[in-house]
């Protein structure tokens, strides 16, 4: 059972054919989120802060716990020419 909170309003669309057409906007924050029934693998997003807009997806905080391995993921993805570019901080 889906278990955490979630507030915000983040709307997000890929398109696979054509990834200059990939919008984001909006904002999304979570905590306590289990998604161990979801992926059927011990995973939890301690919390994590979503900004979208400006042809860029911002991760100002995620904290997650995958099988007792815990990591934190800050950054952006935006549109570059030749497709997304991502610029991420992974630390574990």
């Amino acid at each position: 059972m889906p278990a955490g909170r979630t507030t915000g309003d983040l709307r997000f669309s890929y398109d696979r054919d054509d990834a200059r057409r990939t919008t984001a906007e909006g904002h999304l924050k979570g905590e306590d989120l289990d998604l161990a029934w979801l992926l059927r693998r011990p995973v939890k997003i301690d919390r994590v802060d979503l900004v979208a807009g400006d042809n860029a997806l911002r991760i100002r905080q995620a904290a997650m716990n995958w099988a007792d391995q815990r990591a934190t993921l800050s950054g952006a993805i935006s549109r570059g020419a030749g497709g997304l570019v991502i610029n991420a901080r992974l630390d574990s």
